[in-house]
């Protein structure tokens, strides 16, 4: 641990990486793959790279305020808080819902559960919140590590085994993106715009740099701070990376 210091304050950007990891790469980066080849594969990079601003400034508004991203719309006035309000009622509902949704599909395909969605989504549910009820931020903190880690190995190794499974052929491989297709526009813009994740969740990345407090009240200090938000930002980008290949790889 001496040797390597980030690590004890490794955790919030590990819990951001597992946030993001959703729709956007199960669903999303994978189907891109699967219709697209790796014709959107510049997309999927740009999206990551235009927004990495927008998500690291939640990291270092906490770090340098000792307050939450929310405390800085708050101080801006009522209106943005409001704004916030609005977009997190209007999307909280469907984000849950669908990565319940999909994350119940994982559990029946690779466990053999048969049992109906919506109980299974239920069951998931209520395991969540009783982690945050008992366990609160460290349950989390500690359990999304090994989820985050395993889910990396996991992902990278079957990515490079779909290169030996399918034989890919990157220049023909899917349909050819055109600007004039209303439904290729349409899936564009929904890659785009749930890639790595939607932008309300820098608050998110803020209230768990903020719950990373030692006993004593002390933040992490900068440099470890944006070591740990770097490692999952640019891991997400990774397994995006990684979703569309095996995309166009294996669909």
């Amino acid at each position: 641990m001496r040797r390597f210091p980030f690590l004890a304050y490794l955790g919030p950007g590990l819990l951001y990486a597992g946030a993001a990891v959703g729709v956007s790469h199960l669903v999303q980066s994978t189907r891109a793959g699967a219709v697209y080849g790796y014709g959107l594969l510049f997309v999927v990079l740009f999206a990551n790279l235009i927004k990495y601003p927008f998500f690291v400034v939640g990291t270092r508004y906490t770090i340098i305020t000792g307050k939450s991203l929310l405390d800085g719309y708050e101080s801006l006035g009522r209106l943005p808080v409001w704004i916030f309000f609005l977009i997190s009622v209007g999307t909280m509902c469907i984000i849950v819902a669908t990565v319940t949704l999909v994350t119940s599909g994982l559990f029946s395909n690779l466990l053999g559960i048969s049992m109906e969605p919506w109980l299974l989504c239920s069951i998931i549910l209520i395991f969540c919140f009783l982690l945050l009820a008992i366990g609160k931020f460290a349950a989390l903190d500690g359990l999304m590590k090994w989820i985050v880690v395993l889910l990396t190995i996991s992902t990278i190794v079957a990515m490079v085994l779909s290169f030996y499974a399918g034989i890919p052929k990157l220049e023909t491989a899917g349909k050819t993106f055109s600007i004039s297709e209303l439904g290729d526009v349409a899936f564009l813009i929904a890659l785009m715009g749930w890639m790595p994740i939607p932008i309300e969740a820098a608050v998110w990345q803020s209230d768990w740099t903020l719950a990373k407090k030692t006993p004593d009240g002390k933040l992490p200090p900068m440099k470890y701070a944006m070591i740990d938000f770097n490692i999952g930002y640019i891991g997400t980008t990774l397994l995006a990376v990684c979703f569309l290949a095996l995309g166009a790889n294996m669909m």
